[in-house]
């Protein structure tokens, strides 16, 4: 394979040479200890401005050319010392990628590959002092990313996170490929990922003078992607489920799977014992040691349970489909009336509030996620018929319990009951039409929580597809965008520090006035999530089990940040939200009254945070109020 270095941008090299000649070696003509501790401090703080400016320069993307009017204004006024142009500033020019021409099987050019490595990646992030084990297990993805509208030019990179609890690493590019379509030839595009594997799984890897095994715990990928890395059959074949051997049937134009069937295993898929299920043989049977073709293939809850699942019952079912279940014009009004009802009560948590049905053609992933997990069983009473709703319980329900780090494994037979019930009244009340792929797989869902011993939030693709966009961001044009992105990259890495800290327990974001009993506090970070003293981000679980609406946060006179003290008033609860599929007791979701009886207790005595929704409902022409509360699954 020809071999080619990314080519630099154009430099303006007299520029360079003013930027070095400017850099001064200090005045020696003060011999004073106390004038060279001043120049020192001074030195320091100038290149911790420096540092902090080109962090600012990555994270914002600007663009070069503005950038270089800067350094300019800068260099003549505030810090003579800086360079003259943006890329010797970012260390852009030392960027040594090699870029490789990719062939398709024929030997047809079809595309530009460049690969990172792990080794390398993982050095750059690994914390040390952070893992009581010597055990490195990383999750893999792969998908494809279109890049622009007009054209067909699009990335497949190849990603690997670090999985750890707390969930700590962000996932880091490994390898790149640039073409007008997917990869053809997939031995040459998972070759160097394979052999690199192979080595860290038989040698270990050593970061910081600390030995550490390298683990592969499972790939993280849609449907397309596992079907392409797999070699077999896509969602719409015959026999294309990956879990169970359930052959497929055409009805109504639809591949519809209507049971279980035995369970397939990795020793049937290495032995292609289902010859229908096949395309080929895998690059990735030649992982030493071996992985579980079948297991270690995760069904993603973004894909399969949010945009899948969720998604078709909201529009194919309940919007815009032709079966009884489907909302008349009255009760889609009350939808959007209680969605738009519950925006300003979304806690900051989440990245994305609720918004109407009428704009559902847009809504993102995470909003699906919202819905199904916290929003949906609240907007949805009085709007479904009763055996509708608590059809869609069995889904909520399970998918609750998957997603806690407290539930999945205690309650994991439950859910996969649940799962199965969910199915098998599908096509009751949706019709066999309605038991796509997506559907059947959530009898198969409650396996891989079981198999990978950790919640679905564990092993999701949500990280992944959020660092996808950033990689897109990075593009400034259309020309050469592969030479383009690892430049970025290569400034990234050079200018920011990308080994995982973990923050504090507890983060004083914004204070408050000074008062006999303490100094409040209006804002803290507890655990990772956001508490205030004001809706929606003020009702808390406690280790007692009563729940409370936080009023003030203050620390008192002769404590610290650890004593915060809270005080509220208590929410009363009067009755769980549902009692079916089981008493939502159980996942401490109830429907509450305010009261005026206040609570006093430390920061400390806090099990979680909760989202709370007031919503109304009509009776009779009566309107009534209730008040859900939920907790919080990130903590």
């Amino acid at each position: 394979e020809v071999n080619e270095e990314i080519e630099n941008e154009s430099e303006d090299y007299e520029d360079n040479r003013e930027a070095a000649s400017d850099v001064s070696d200090g005045d020696d003509s003060y011999d004073s200890n106390q004038q060279k501790e001043t120049e020192n401090n001074a030195s320091d703080e100038e290149w911790d401005d420096v540092k902090e400016l080109r962090q600012w320069a990555i994270q914002s993307g600007i663009q070069h050319c503005h950038l270089d009017s800067l350094l300019r204004i800068l260099r003549r006024r505030l810090l003579p010392n800086l360079p003259a142009i943006s890329k010797t500033f970012l260390q852009t020019e030392s960027s040594n990628f090699q870029i490789k021409e990719f062939k398709s099987c024929d030997g047809t050019i079809v595309g530009e590959f460049v690969y990172f490595g792990i080794t390398s990646g993982l050095r750059r992030c690994v914390n040390k002092e952070l893992h009581l084990k010597d055990t490195l297990d990383l999750q893999i993805n792969c998908d494809g990313l279109p890049l622009y509208k007009s054209s067909m030019k699009q990335f497949w990179p190849i990603l690997c996170k670090i999985y750890n609890n707390p969930d700590i690493y962000k996932p880091f590019p490994v390898a790149i490929f640039s073409g007008n379509e997917k990869p053809t030839n997939l031995s040459s595009y998972l070759n160097d990922l394979i052999e690199e594997l192979n080595i860290l799984t038989r040698e270990d890897i050593i970061i910081e003078e600390r030995t550490f095994k390298v683990r592969i715990m499972c790939f993280v990928c849609d449907r397309p992607a596992r079907s392409f890395l797999k070699c077999i059959k896509d969602h719409g074949g015959y026999n294309a489920c990956e879990r169970c051997l359930v052959p497929g049937q055409r009805y109504q134009n639809k591949i519809v799977y209507s049971s279980t069937y035995d369970k397939r295993t990795d020793e049937s898929f290495r032995a292609q014992q289902d010859t229908e299920h096949h395309n080929g043989i895998s690059p990735l049977l030649r992982l030493e040691p071996s992985i579980d073709m079948v297991n270690q293939f995760v069904l993603d809850f973004m894909h399969q349970s949010c945009l899948g699942v969720m998604k078709k019952m909201l529009i194919d079912f309940w919007l815009e489909g032709n079966i009884a279940a489907k909302l008349s014009q009255n009760q889609k009004r009350q939808l959007s009336q209680r969605l738009l009802e519950l925006q300003s009560q979304i806690p900051i948590d989440f990245q994305r509030t609720t918004r109407s049905i009428t704009e559902i053609s847009k809504w993102k992933a995470t909003e699906y996620r919202l819905y199904l997990l916290y929003v949906g069983p609240v907007i949805m009473q009085k709007i479904l018929d009763k055996r509708y709703y608590n059809h869609f319980l069995l889904l909520h329900t399970a998918c609750r319990i998957l997603s806690s780090d407290n539930l999945c494994l205690k309650y994991n037979s439950e859910a996969k009951v649940y799962l199965n019930n969910f199915v098998k009244l599908t096509e009751l009340y949706y019709g066999k039409q309605s038991l796509v792929m997506n559907i059947h797989s959530l009898t198969h869902l409650a396996d891989d929580v079981e198999n990978m011993k950790c919640s679905l939030s564990n092993y999701t693709a949500f990280p992944f597809e959020n660092i996808l966009g950033k990689l897109k961001k990075m593009l400034r044009s259309g020309n050469r965008p592969l030479a383009q992105l690892c430049r970025r990259l290569h400034e990234s890495f050079y200018t920011e520090s990308n080994k995982v800290m973990l923050s504090q327990p507890i983060i004083i974001l914004k204070r408050g006035l000074s008062k006999p009993y303490g100094e409040t506090v209006k804002k803290i970070k507890y655990k990772e999530t956001i508490l205030t003293c004001k809706k929606p981000n003020n009702v808390v679980y406690l280790k007692n089990k009563k729940i409370m609406s936080i009023e003030e946060m203050y620390i008192p006179h002769d404590g610290r940040e650890k004593d915060i003290i809270l005080t509220g008033n208590k929410l009363k609860i009067v009755k769980p939200m549902f009692t079916y599929p089981c008493n939502s007791d159980q996942l401490n979701m109830w429907q509450v009254v305010e009261t005026a009886i206040k609570k006093t207790c430390s920061l400390q005595f806090i099990t979680c945070k909760m989202v709370s929704f007031k919503t109304t409902f009509y009776k009779n022409d009566e309107e009534k109020t209730k008040i859900f509360v939920i907790p919080l699954l990130h903590i």
